[in-house]
């Protein structure tokens, strides 16, 4: 699906495609039919002009807003000259003023766009701030509060002092181990248990009598000990063969999960 864009007056803006590119007047980009995408007006020139309203198949006077590629789609961006004599104002990030390009805080840091002014207050009237959250590895973001929410990038309005609240939590990737026949033996961990990221974990098997164990398989492909890191989703599987009967019976592992994640802290 093509999506068009027009800036009124010519050349005095652009419109950002969040996470892709930038669209001056006259520029078109293909996006998938159905997609959900976040646009930003900005002007070239924040002392000059500021964002006013949309037009054509995009309405509102929010600088950011989303747009469902369900067809092709004609957008317009008008700005204004600014306002006279603006307010200026302050934003700030769990408690701390913005004064930099990049926040920090626990497990993370907010970048920030675009760049601040000088002072205690820095940030005209009609600027659209973005505040990007960048977590440190093994985090994700948790939660946004008070002027912002969403699961993204938080896009502000500077028409008072802003607040902002973020958050991350850390990564619990799943270890499935699982085996069939039941009778083959048993593992420890059994089943799909959650670990903090960067954990190592050893996985046990013990077969069932009449069994003998010969390796894993998957995330581990040692034949004696298993140690796996937890930093992403992992899968190991033990196998044995049996030793008494007619024919062999390998424990072999299902592609789909059976019982429901469990967190745990057992590690070594």
């Amino acid at each position: 699906m093509e999506l068009s864009v027009l800036i009124e007056p010519l050349d005095v803006g652009y419109v950002e495609v969040v996470g892709s590119k930038r669209l001056s007047n006259g520029d078109a980009t293909e996006v998938d039919k159905n997609e959900q995408i976040n646009l930003i007006a900005r002007p070239v020139d924040s002392e000059q002009w500021q964002f006013d309203r949309w037009g054509n198949d995009l309405q509102g006077n929010f600088a950011a807003e989303t747009l469902v590629m369900d067809s092709p789609k004609k957008i317009r961006a008008f700005f204004v000259p600014p306002i006279p004599n603006p307010n200026f104002y302050g934003v700030t990030v769990n408690g701390q003023p913005v004064r930099n390009l990049i926040i920090g805080v626990e497990n993370g840091s907010i970048e920030i766009s675009p760049a601040p002014g000088p002072g205690e207050y820095p940030f005209r009237e009609g600027t659209i701030v973005s505040l990007t959250p960048r977590p440190d590895e093994g985090f994700k973001l948790s939660d946004w509060d008070l002027d912002c929410d969403g699961s993204g990038p938080c896009v502000l309005s500077i028409n008072d002092h802003k607040e902002v609240i973020v958050s991350f939590e850390i990564i619990t990737p799943s270890l499935t181990v699982a085996a069939q026949p039941a009778a083959g033996g048993s593992t420890n961990p059994a089943g799909i248990t959650e670990y903090d990221y960067g954990n190592r974990v050893s996985v046990t098997a013990q077969p069932s009598s009449g069994y003998l164990f010969t390796g894993f398989s998957g995330d581990c492909s040692e034949s004696g000990s298993c140690s796996v890191l937890m930093d992403q989703h992992r899968s190991v599987q033990p196998f044995s063969t049996g030793n008494r009967l007619p024919h062999r019976h390998r424990l072999r592992f299902p592609h789909q999960h059976q019982s429901q994640p469990q967190r745990s802290s057992i590690t070594s």
